[in-house]
This record gives structure tokens, C-alpha cells and sequence, in this order.
């Protein structure tokens, strides 16, 4: 176990470091990738802790590529932020229309938004999503949901 997490310390930690040196989100990730590689190897770990490795490893590649998909993410926000919105609404705040179309057609297609009485509304997938993502940070983070905070 201690193999495993020192491989993927490693994994995030150089990540981290190449991705503010400057290089590329890909480049980061296959070098923090490498040098958990590198620590398991040095470690002789068991076949369990690799396998867990990769399995980690690519979770964290996901959660690191999600903050890369800045288009969706801010589209989710806008309507967070103002509700549901039609179409033209939505695409008044972001801009670039035939960007902000095609990702709103996947969104919708995936269940994140949902098209219902002339409006976009987050979809349970996207509302899941988001309690998920409150809970953890209220674990990690002890933050208060922004209800509690207003009050």
C-alpha cells in the first residue's frame, strides 16, 4: 500500500510541477505517469499495486482533464449561475455560437442538460454531479454548501 501511494504522489506531484514548467497537458500527465512508474519499479511492488496504479492513474488523468474542458464547464455555470436559460440566452453570454451549439448538443445528448419547455436545465446526471462534488469538498475542504455560508 505504501508503494501504491507513494507511486501516485509521485504521479501527481510531477504532474503538477511539468504542467507549470509549461509543458502540454498531455506531456505533464505521461511524466507524472512515468515517474509513478518509476517508483513502483524501485519499489519492486506487487502486480496489485500496479494494477491499481493504472486504475488510478487514469482516474486522475479524467479529473485532471476535466478542469481542461473549460467550454463545458462554463456553460454548466452560466446556467447554474442565471437558471434556465433559452438557447439565444445562453449563447448571448458565452459567445461563439457554432462552438457553444455543438457542446450543448453533447451535453444534451449525455443527459447533463435537458431541453424542456423552450429552456436548458441541468439534468439529474449533472445535479448528481454536483452533490457529489459539494459533498467531497465539504470532506476535504470543510466547506459550507453556499446556503449555509449566506446565512
Amino acid at each position: 500500500m505504501a508503494q501504491l501511494l507513494s507511486a501516485l504522489f509521485a504521479n501527481c506531484f510531477f504532474q503538477t510541477v511539468s504542467r507549470r514548467a509549461g509543458a502540454g497537458l498531455f506531456k505533464s500527465v505521461g511524466f507524472g505517469f512515468a515517474a509513478g512508474i518509476a517508483v513502483l519499479v524501485f519499489f519492486r511492488a506487487a502486480a496489485v499495486d500496479c494494477a491499481s496504479y493504472f486504475a488510478l492513474s487514469y482516474c486522475y488523468f479524467h479529473f485532471v482533464n476535466m478542469g481542461e474542458t473549460a467550454r463545458r464547464i462554463r456553460i454548466l455555470r452560466e446556467i447554474d449561475e442565471a437558471g434556465p436559460l433559452s438557447l439565444e440566452e445562453l449563447l448571448g453570454r458565452y459567445g461563439g455560437a457554432s462552438v457553444s451549439a455543438a457542446r450543448i448538443s453533447r451535453l444534451t445528448a449525455g443527459g447533463h442538460l435537458v431541453f424542456q419547455d423552450g429552456k436548458y436545465r441541468a439534468g439529474k446526471i449533472l445535479l448528481f454531479m454536483a452533490l457529489a462534488v459539494r459533498a467531497l469538498r465539504r470532506i476535504s475542504h470543510g466547506e459550507k454548501s453556499n446556503a449555509q455560508s449566506q446565512s
